[in-house]
């Protein structure tokens, strides 16, 4: 990994991460902040939707950032003059990806313990929330994971972003649709809609449940996270680059 890349990139993304992990905590203390009545308001709600689209914001923009944007502005010929190799640059990337996404999840995790704590509120164990965070960090990795292989694929920065963005949105949009396959007997062949996403194997019901489910689920994650992010890194240091 090199340090003034990784530097370089905390700079050039700091903002967009900065705006992401305040609303994610401002959201959190809020859901927390209800009566209890509502529990289902921060399961169903936040961490059912919320914990997964509005990271998602942030690692579509950051990984076309990363890679395609520098390659397609030129900043990446300045990066490759000095002596640093593909490889190096594209694991400092995904260094710099994957922990800025585990910090915002340790800050929600955290604000929702302080508030949970502060009003006195035991609708979820620590642990509940402790899973729940990771099972959400893990889906906004495998999906940041996808667009760092558009990244590391296309040269111009549109291709990268839009084939990323767009599997993203189509990723969330089955996902809600099958939730609205939950909500009425007549609605039900829509739950046949999570088969067609990833977010699926982010199981909040199994931790609810006290189940083991979600732990292979979390396996398929790291999985999908490792091909990606792979296969990512090794186009970009086969590739022909424009420079």
């Amino acid at each position: 990994m090199n340090k003034s890349l990784f530097i370089q990139s905390i700079k050039a993304n700091w903002k967009i991460w900065l705006v992401v992990t305040l609303v994610m905590s401002l959201l959190i203390a809020q859901f927390c902040a209800m009566e209890e009545g509502v529990m289902n308001l921060t399961t169903e709600i936040f961490y059912g939707m919320m914990s997964i689209i509005i990271p998602t914001i942030y690692v579509v923009v950051t990984a076309n950032n990363l890679l395609a944007r520098q390659v397609d502005d030129g900043s990446m010929a300045y990066v490759l003059s000095s002596p640093i190799k593909r490889r190096d640059v594209a694991l400092t990337q995904i260094m710099f990806l994957i922990l800025s996404v585990f910090i915002t999840f340790v800050m929600t995790f955290l604000t929702h313990l302080i508030i949970r704590t502060a009003v006195g509120s035991n609708s979820l164990s620590v642990a509940q929330i402790l899973y729940l965070n990771i099972e959400s960090f893990l889906t906004v990795a495998a999906i940041g994971g996808i667009c760092f292989m558009f990244s590391g694929i296309f040269n111009r920065s549109k291709y990268s972003i839009g084939a990323g963005g767009m599997l993203a949105v189509f990723f969330i949009l089955m996902s809600m649709m099958a939730m609205f396959g939950g909500l009425a007997p007549s609605m039900s062949a829509l739950s046949n809609f999570k088969y067609f996403t990833i977010i699926t194997l982010c199981d909040k019901e199994s931790v609810l449940d006290g189940t083991s489910t979600w732990l292979i689920e979390s396996m398929a994650l790291i999985g999908i996270s490792a091909i990606s992010y792979t296969i990512g890194s090794i186009w970009f240091n086969k590739k022909n680059l424009p420079l």
